[in-house]
């Protein structure tokens, strides 16, 4: 019997734009896609298309995008064997649909604070029907403040810039990051600028029915606005910051751009910054440290392997990465003005550019 593996992904493509209605040619999304498949294939004895088989669906970037999707696949004859995703608002929205559940196992490699909170029983006995990475959060955001600390001459203020988002779950989330960034500029003797991003428009597509599009903010304007205390504005004088540390957001990702054009435009800031992935930095920004992304693909893969060959989903520990990654872009250095990378650095540096 063919077993059916549905794959859930938010089918960014960073490089450029693209139908949101079909997969991204190349870019993030498809090489995380690729990587699970191949450590699927690896990590069983069963063969693909033989055996089973890997139907992903691409969200575009938008919620209501990937929530048909993820109901469509609810929806089909025959029904997934295993669903898989790797975004945190895929999560969200299983759980408002009742799932993981008896008849569907679930399989999560999502960047969350606690998945434990969100579906799972606990770390060692996850239950209801499900297993996948738990994010090992603590601690980052305070290690990125000690990098960019280290990276500055003489820093006296640091910029923390994050998103707002409407859901009390999301906000209780991003509040532990807040507090961390918070003992982290104390524990340096830094002053903090918070800068916060407003809720942002996901406008429906045309096949998630004919609901008009949402009123609100474009991401581009709420992050301009965001911005505003550094950027400054009609009415509003900037303010100076020696650094800004990105608290990392699915809002950012899919924005990066927008972000990374208005952080070094024309009349761009000249202020060091740090973010979540190297993605930004590969793109212009001056320094990333987090997860190796390309890890977490490849969990679920280990996972998701053992549910097709006969191990219940809840039976499954939670595993967690362990690839930590520095990014660091040289020519951006020199841009905001750090005539030397302190040695350190260069030396714990993982990937430069």
């Amino acid at each position: 019997m063919v077993q059916l593996v549905a794959y859930v992904s938010n089918g960014i493509e960073h490089s450029g734009p693209q139908d949101p209605n079909g997969p991204p040619q190349h870019g993030l999304s498809w090489d995380l896609f690729t990587r699970f498949r191949k450590k699927l294939a690896l990590n069983t004895n069963l063969e693909e298309d033989r055996d089973y088989i890997v139907t992903p669906s691409w969200g575009g970037g938008l919620l209501s995008k990937m929530e048909s999707d993820i109901r469509q696949f609810m929806e089909s004859t025959p029904r997934p064997d295993v669903i898989v995703t790797a975004d945190a608002r895929a999560i969200r929205i299983l759980r408002r649909m009742g799932f993981p559940n008896d008849e569907l196992p679930a399989v999560v490699a999502a960047q969350v604070h606690d998945p434990v909170d969100l579906l799972a029983n606990n770390v060692r006995y996850p239950g209801k029907n499900f297993t996948g990475v738990l994010i090992p959060y603590h601690g980052m955001t305070w290690t990125r403040f000690q990098l960019l600390y280290e990276m500055v001459p003489t820093p006296k203020r640091f910029g923390i810039l994050r998103y707002i988002g409407q859901s009390p779950a999301f906000q209780a989330e991003a509040q532990r990051e807040v507090q961390e960034a918070a003992w982290a500029a104390q524990g340096l003797g830094l002053e903090l600028l918070d800068m916060t991003v407003d809720e942002v428009t996901d406008t429906p597509q045309a096949d998630s029915g004919n609901r008009a599009p949402a009123a609100g903010p474009s991401p581009a304007e709420s992050i301009q606005v965001g911005l505003q205390p550094v950027i400054g504005g009609p009415s509003e004088r900037p303010q100076h910051v020696d650094g800004i540390v990105v608290l990392m957001n699915a809002v950012f990702e899919l924005n990066m751009k927008t972000l990374l054009d208005l952080l070094a435009g024309p009349d761009g800031l000249k202020t060091p910054t740090i973010f979540s992935d190297k993605e930004f930095v590969s793109r212009g920004g001056l320094m990333s440290y987090g997860l190796d992304r390309f890890e977490l693909p490849e969990l679920a893969a280990q996972l998701t392997a053992q549910i097709l060959m006969g191990t219940k989903a809840q039976d499954i520990r939670l595993v967690t990465p362990g690839r930590r990654e520095l990014a660091i872009n040289e020519d951006e250095a020199a841009r905001v003005g750090i005539e030397q990378i302190p040695p350190q650095l260069w030396t714990r540096a993982t990937v430069l550019y």
